[in-house]
């Protein structure tokens, strides 16, 4: 949450750039992953929690990096639905 924008309309106030932080996401190989990595801390000034970053480099799963991506943004994962959203459609006769 640290390095991602104050709020999700002003990208340019994020200390990770939003392509830095999508070129973190789609790393793949453990080099591209470790350059990402280190990026990432020395653009937060080494004030992460490095528990959270050694587990994510070692294992950068899919639900890891969704994670990420919610939190970067400040993201509710799973949105509160209104009612009115989930009721069904009503048939209306014209």
């Amino acid at each position: 949450r640290r390095v991602g924008p104050d709020v999700p309309e002003k990208p340019e106030t994020a200390l990770l750039k939003p392509l830095r932080f999508r070129a973190l996401m789609e790393a793949r190989s453990g080099d591209e992953r470790l350059t990402a990595f280190r990026r990432l801390a020395a653009l937060a000034d080494r004030t992460l929690n490095v528990r959270e970053i050694a587990d994510a480099l070692l294992d950068w799963t899919d639900e890891r990096q969704r994670r990420w991506v919610f939190e970067y943004w400040n993201a509710d994962p799973q949105p509160t639905r209104t009612p009115q959203a989930d009721a069904p459609a009503k048939d209306t006769v014209a």
